[in-house]
């Protein structure tokens, strides 16, 4: 049991605890301490960091995914558009040929149709010098 007044001891023991606790507190709590916060702040840093880079990732891949489309959109664009110049100029090609074909055709046409004549006209040129030949083969016997 404690006596009233204490004695030395009692002082002496209460003194040497807050002296360890001092000592103790500067060589070991207080640097204990001290790395456990810095390790934390590394670690929340390290962990924010972190999070810095995968929101600047996802909006990076937002801004990619973006440009693909826009420029899917223009290669599309680009790809109708040749398409269509394309066509028109098949179509023109087309009608230049048909043109072609068209006046060639009217003018073997009239070529055939003027070898026709010429054939009408041979024809009965041939029938007249047949009879003409015939008649001289035949009238020439009758001399």
């Amino acid at each position: 049991m404690i006596a009233f007044p204490p004695d030395i001891t009692f002082v002496i023991q209460v003194v040497s605890f807050f002296v360890l606790w001092l000592g103790l507190k500067q060589l070991v709590f207080d640097p204990f301490l001290r790395v456990i916060d810095e390790r934390r702040a590394r670690t929340i840093g390290v962990r924010e960091e972190a999070e810095q880079l995968r929101s600047g990732a996802v909006a990076r891949e937002t801004q990619y995914d973006q440009r693909i489309e826009q420029v899917r959109a223009d290669i599309g664009r680009e790809t109708d558009v040749a398409r269509h110049a394309t066509d028109e100029e098949e179509h023109q090609i087309i009608a230049t040929a048909r043109d072609q074909a068209a006046a060639l055709l009217k003018e073997q046409r009239e070529q055939i149709k003027s070898a026709a004549a010429a054939s009408s006209q041979l024809a009965g040129e041939a029938s007249q010098l047949a009879q003409l030949i015939a008649g001289k083969v035949v009238g020439g016997r009758r001399a």
